[in-house]
């Protein structure tokens, strides 16, 4: 992986993942990002790059489909239109949670100019996770269908921290001792 900008065109097929869900078409391709999506819900992403890994559905209805995408106040919506291929009174969509939590790795990098036994945090690093996704079908607002879609496992990024292993060197022990002066008694 290369940190570059990017993000956009995910943002679009990841909505498209989601339209082309909810209406009912066959997912034939989709991939997880390599880390926690922001902009949609973990485990209802699709990822897309030059090549691979690339989003496809198919439209099984009985008709041509039409796909207007609108980006209006910094929201992309996907509208599709068609013959339904859902059953009248059907509605589908992705439920997905975090089943677990994937803690960061920890890097120490060697650095002599710190104190002795002193420890820096260059990077937090983050979590990575892992979400499970059902394709969930309603009618009359009660679950009819609850099925396992897929899992999606997100890297962690590594918390690295600075420090110097050496131990601390400790400050000689001395000792004092002090003597009082002694007073000659003195006569009245």
């Amino acid at each position: 992986h290369v940190e570059e900008i990017g993000g956009g065109v995910c943002q679009l097929s990841s909505t498209m993942y989601n339209a082309a869900i909810n209406a009912g078409l066959q997912v034939d391709a989709r991939t997880g990002h390599s880390y926690e999506p922001s902009y949609v819900t973990p485990g209802e992403d699709a990822t897309v790059s030059y090549s691979k890994p690339d989003f496809k559905f198919t439209n099984l209805s009985s008709a041509k489909i039409g796909i207007k995408v609108t980006f209006k106040d910094r929201v992309v919506t996907v509208t599709i239109y068609g013959i339904p291929v859902l059953e009248e009174g059907v509605t589908q969509y992705m439920d997905s949670k975090k089943i677990s939590t994937i803690p960061p790795e920890i890097e120490y990098v060697e650095d002599p100019t710190l104190e002795p036994g002193t420890e820096e945090v260059m990077e937090n690093g983050s979590s990575g996770s892992v979400w499970e996704t059902h394709l969930v079908q309603e009618k009359d607002g009660k679950v009819i269908s609850d099925e396992y879609m897929h899992r999606t496992r997100y890297k962690t990024t590594k918390k690295v921290i600075r420090r110097n292993s050496e131990a601390p060197t400790e400050a000689p022990v001395t000792e004092a001792t002090t003597v009082a002066p002694t007073v000659a008694p003195t006569e009245a």
